[in-house]
């Protein structure tokens, strides 16, 4: 291959490298039903985007991403887009393939999450659609109630995913603000590391969760401004070796 060539291989390449940084990272939350998904998101999120009333009511992924403006779309089963409402949501007059927040804000312009619908109702179909989602994310946030954490149906459908897919994810404790004391706390994460602890990066409380996102969110900004085309999404190796 001539030198000219290569040279050019070479910039494309940190072309698409360069694009690849630039991209959000894309944060799937999944978890069964009444597991403090939606909750996790909004804390993500910074204010309650996503209304905590629908989360046993949702047959659809909710992606939030940034946009310019404030907007609630439906992506429809043939792959039309119309606006639509909390209200109409919640009343059940929508029906298609996800819903799309389009949100203004600073915190999304690094950060793409999607919150999945719960699992647990023997929906075979949307257990496929969540493991898709789940493959195409650089991060998995799996949220296990602090009150009956990490059942056998959770293990089962996080060991049905690939060694792949796994390596990417967070157990989340939630709801452990409910516990009666630090000590309960305590034995929770204790079985938890001796039962789920090979099968996720790291296990971690909400607080910690924010705490490696905003240290992560940082870690990006400090790389790409020094070394902008060297890898995608800086921030998910950090946050997951922090």
């Amino acid at each position: 291959m001539s030198r000219s060539l290569l040279h050019r291989s070479g910039q494309s390449r940190g072309a698409e490298l360069l694009a690849e940084a630039r991209l959000p990272t894309r944060v799937a939350i999944a978890g069964e039903v009444n597991s403090g998904k939606t909750w996790l998101a909004n804390g993500l999120l910074g204010s309650q985007v996503l209304p905590t009333s629908f989360v046993t009511r949702t047959e659809v992924p909710t992606v939030v991403e940034f946009g310019a403006k404030s907007r609630l779309v439906l992506e429809r089963s043939d792959g039309s887009r119309v606006a639509a409402s909390w209200e109409e949501v919640e009343a059940g007059t929508c029906q298609g393939r996800r819903l799309r927040q389009r949100l203004p804000s600073p915190r999304l312009q690094d950060l793409r999450l999607v919150d999945t619908p719960g699992l647990g109702d023997g929906d075979e179909q949307m257990a496929h659609r969540i493991r898709c989602i789940c493959r195409s994310a650089d991060l998995v946030l799996w949220c296990t109630s602090a009150l009956q954490a990490w059942k056998a149906s959770e293990r089962d459908f996080w060991l049905s995913l690939s060694p792949r897919v796994r390596d990417k994810g967070l157990l989340v404790v939630t709801f452990g603000d409910m516990l009666r004391h630090d000590q309960d706390a305590g034995r929770v994460l204790a079985r938890l590391q001796a039962e789920a602890g090979l099968h996720f990066r790291k296990i971690v409380f909400p607080a910690q969760l924010f705490d490696l996102l905003a240290r992560a969110r940082l870690q990006r900004a400090i790389h790409s401004a020094r070394e902008p085309t060297i890898a995608h999404s800086p921030s998910t190796p950090a946050l997951l070796s922090a």
